[in-house]
């Protein structure tokens, strides 16, 4: 983004970027009149505060998203610090007793003023800092910085919070952004306020509206080989589909044995017989794509090599990048470390030939090499997974994806 004849470079902020970052805050808030009444000393305020938005930055960085925003000559010049409800843990806690000393009290009555306002619900990201150094205050980074976040939550079809330090800036930057007021304003025993905010997302999930690439709709539904198939993603010349249904049960593998993607049965299946169920000009416009096998997320558990592939399954990532991104899988489940469980079920769950809703495989491997990932009955991720040989009516689920050529699946096109 430009302005005033400036770039302003934005990018994700690394462990090695705290200190900086961490000046940039403490001479930002240091006269701020809610954290003012914190430390009363300006001297040893701008300390603490130091310390305190080095925690913040440490937390961000490990359970959140901190962005930093550059501009060529004067180097880094702010911060955004946003996190999850549930990212401010009981470890965060200690660390805030422990360097804020005598003041630990009035920090520990300040986090608890304004959890109290926390907005009731599990799902969304707090703007929990963005700070802009004097000197480059005016120039529109604050405004980079903040839509640069939006734009990623949008696109997942996350709603975020704030509390605006002063009524300028909550009917200003922030109501343009498109938050509004929630509640009433948090007020501190030193009589300052602060004004909760809220913010719906601009855009949902690609599972629940489509739009438009290339004259090809993500999101959509299109037939090829006797399937419907929904398009997930558009890249350059081709298209990732996924299939509408399952299109049979089986097993991920034949034995109770240890098993990646690479080597199991159903791979087997899916790029022989499953391949030559389509005519040779349908299998001509399949495109081969080498396939990442991230090891299991939560579980660490190995997922083997990479391999190369015509038709494929899932894996834990994709459904969460394509079938709703809760960020359960950054930050783990609070309520169980086996499953994601989330608003965007209901896009996940699909039905078998019987019409019944069916559990599906997807390739990441579960806690043990001897299970595979699923997504459940009822639209859960399955991170542990569940046996690979698991064979009945309600399990084994199969549904492939694959990119097809996007020639074949521009409107007018013959199927």
């Amino acid at each position: 983004m430009s302005t005033q004849n400036m770039t302003i470079d934005i990018r994700t902020a690394e462990t090695k970027d705290i200190e900086n970052s961490t000046e940039i805050l403490a001479i930002s808030f240091l006269n701020d009149p809610a954290l003012t009444w914190l430390v009363d000393d300006t001297d040893e305020r701008f300390k603490v505060l130091s310390d305190y938005f080095r925690a913040f930055m440490a937390l961000g960085i490990n359970k959140g998203t901190v962005h930093l925003a550059e501009i060529k000559g004067m180097g880094m010049v702010g911060v955004s610090i946003w996190c999850p409800p549930d990212a401010e843990d009981e470890d965060f806690e200690n660390e805030l007793v422990r360097f804020a000393g005598v003041h630990a009290s009035r920090f520990l009555q300040y986090g608890e003023i304004t959890h109290a306002h926390y907005p009731p619900a599990d799902n969304y990201y707090k703007l929990a800092l963005i700070a802009i150094h004097p000197a480059a205050q005016g120039k529109g980074i604050g405004t980079a910085l903040l839509y640069h976040q939006l734009e990623e939550l949008d696109k997942i079809g996350m709603p975020s919070y704030l509390e605006a330090s002063t009524r300028l800036s909550a009917g200003g930057l922030y109501e343009r952004a498109g938050y509004q007021p929630v509640g009433r304003p948090i007020r501190f025993p030193s009589g300052e306020e602060i004004y909760p905010m809220w913010r719906n997302p601009h855009n949902v999930s690609l599972s629940n509206k489509e739009h438009e690439v290339d004259g090809v709709n993500v999101g959509s539904l299109v037939k090829f080989g006797g399937f419907d198939w929904r398009i997930l993603d558009v890249q350059s010349d081709k298209a990732l589909v996924l299939s509408e249904s399952v299109i049979a049960q089986r097993t991920f593998h034949e034995k109770y044995e240890t098993v990646t993607w690479e080597l199991c049965s159903l791979r087997s299946y899916l790029n022989n017989d499953f391949f030559h169920t389509f005519g040779k000009e349908e299998q001509a416009m399949i495109v081969p794509v080498k396939i990442t096998n991230h090891n299991n997320q939560w579980f660490g558990t190995d997922c083997g090599n990479d391999t190369t592939d015509k038709i494929f399954l899932l894996d834990i990532e994709s459904v969460v990048k394509y079938l709703g991104d809760s960020r359960q899988l950054r930050h783990k489940n609070k309520n169980t470390k086996y499953f994601i469980s989330d608003d965007f079920n209901a896009d996940r769950i699909v039905v078998n030939k019987e019409n019944l809703p069916t559990a599906w495989w997807l390739r990441s491997s579960g806690n043990i090499s001897r299970f595979a990932a699923t997504v459940t009955i009822d639209g859960r991720i399955s991170i542990g997974g569940d046996f690979v040989n698991r064979m009945n009516t309600f399990e084994s689920g199969v549904r492939p994806a694959m990119w097809v050529n996007l020639q074949v699946l521009m409107p007018n096109t013959e199927l």
